[in-house]
């Protein structure tokens, strides 16, 4: 597991969040295409909830099912997690972002979610870059 996680720090290149509200579908194609030499996480509880879209797409460029690297870790973690949900934080995005935390990874969040974080208090100022086009994106 310690590989593993070495090795996703230092080439992952973001942790994915939606929330249920989300096309799914949609998103992980497109992140499928502009990250197809790269790495990017997601939280079990994403790839539990919608088994259907991450099904076959979990073994690297892009995507990872990615856990904390020790049980202390985790276990630090999921108090984080219980706290950012007693703010009325989703649990699992309170996981990712706890998951990016420790991956040293952004966030690459979803409009809902971000909207969620800006309501719970998580987020107090969402920084928004110009509106780009599929080509002219670097990621």
């Amino acid at each position: 597991m310690l590989a593993r996680y070495t090795y996703l720090v230092k080439n992952l290149r973001g942790v994915y969040i939606a929330s249920s509200r989300d096309n799914v579908e949609e998103h992980v194609s497109w992140l499928s295409r502009k990250f197809r030499y790269r790495d990017l996480g997601v939280p079990q509880c994403l790839v539990e909830s919608r088994e259907d879209v991450f099904r076959g797409r979990l073994s690297g460029n892009p995507f990872h099912q990615i856990d904390f690297p020790t049980q202390r870790v985790r276990e630090a973690a999921l108090e984080v997690v219980e706290a950012l949900n007693s703010v009325g934080l989703d649990r699992c995005t309170a996981l990712a972002l706890t998951l990016a935390s420790s991956y040293a990874s952004p966030v690459l969040a979803t409009k809902s979610v971000v909207e969620e974080l800006v309501e719970s208090g998580v987020a107090i100022y969402v920084v928004e870059g110009p509106k780009l086009d599929d080509k002219s994106a670097k990621l």
